[in-house]
């Protein structure tokens, strides 16, 4: 799966990265899932996602000043099979 967003906007000119979090929906506990990376796309593949699982995201936007808050976290997202079809909720192959 890969995501992408908008980056901010005014940005400035000081160099800009991005830290992603995921959440499984519903419980509220959020994870960095680009810690060994320095993010300055906004886009990025996201491939240890469970099958049958929804995922929330969320970005913060960094420079040297600063981290931004996070921003509003994404509808529930389902990991697809390669045709494309939603994994039913809770089913694993």
């Amino acid at each position: 799966m890969v995501l992408s967003w908008k980056p901010p906007s005014p940005r400035g000119r000081a160099p800009l990265w991005y830290i992603i979090e995921k959440c499984l929906a519903g419980t509220g506990v959020w994870q960095r899932i680009n810690t060994a990376v320095k993010l300055h796309s906004p886009r990025y593949a996201v491939f240890d996602l469970q099958d049958g699982q929804k995922y929330q995201f969320r970005v913060y936007s960094i420079n040297m000043y600063g981290s931004s808050q996070a921003s509003a976290p994404s509808e529930p997202i389902q990991k697809v099979n390669e045709d494309g079809t939603e994994l039913p909720v809770g089913m694993y192959e």
